[in-house]
């Protein structure tokens, strides 16, 4: 009998080529949700993170601080139909390495800091049953506070891996993961089968130095396409 393990992916630039924050951003523009000036001063931040002035975890809080207040309905279609500008960007290989997963026997799991509904649609359209991800907490309908809200980023991502693992009572050391970013380092260094996936340069240097696996993925396909092949 073939051991239980869990697969887990990352989404953004893993799963799929691009942001899911960036098309949840967009299409909250156009539904008017926030200003431009908003979307810019996103922007502004996602800079001051590549200087490495402040952190993703800054930038999630800082975001999502200025949806405080607003009707959760109409952020939550927004990023509904963000999830149409993304869904043709999938790695072809993604898909096929969870479809092979599948296959195995494999626990499927999403763990991403992304937007929550953009990453449910991405579970929701790959069959996938295991997420995790966050939102603010939301009181009569409004987007009402931050308080106690964990974020799966960085060292949070391997406390979530953990919690999955002991769920189902299953040894990390026989698990996957993919990532492709420093903030998936923690959550990388937790499984038996840790996977770069075309990694950024503080990845890059860590799975060189540890002998992981780099993958190199670019060819993107329709899910459904990918999965049927």
């Amino acid at each position: 009998m073939a051991v239980p393990y869990f697969a887990f992916f990352d989404v953004d630039y893993t799963l799929l080529r691009g942001s899911t924050g960036t098309a949840f951003g967009i299409e909250l523009v156009r539904s008017g949700v926030i200003g431009a000036a908003d979307f810019l001063r996103v922007g502004l931040w996602s800079a001051l993170y590549k200087l490495g002035l402040i952190d993703e975890v800054q930038i999630w809080h800082r975001s999502v601080e200025r949806l405080i207040g607003k009707p959760e309905d109409p952020i939550r279609r927004a990023c509904e139909q963000a999830h149409a500008r993304v869904r043709l960007k999938y790695y072809d290989d993604a898909v096929q390495a969870l479809v092979r997963h599948r296959d195995r026997g494999a626990h499927i799991a999403l763990i991403s800091a992304g937007p929550r509904y953009s990453v449910l649609e991405v579970a929701r359209e790959l069959g996938v049953f295991h997420t995790a991800t966050c939102w603010a907490n939301v009181r009569d309908g409004l987007v009402h506070s931050l308080d106690g809200v964990e974020i799966p980023f960085g060292p949070m991502k391997r406390v979530f891996a953990e919690r999955l693992c002991a769920e189902r009572g299953i040894d990390p050391r026989d698990c996957w993961a993919y990532g492709d970013s420093r903030s998936d380092i923690e959550m990388l260094e937790l499984v038996g089968h840790p996977v770069a996936v075309n990694p950024r340069r503080a990845l890059r240097v860590v799975a060189e130095r540890r002998g992981w696996p780099i993958m190199r993925w670019s060819r993107t396909a329709r899910p459904l396409e990918a999965i049927e092949r």
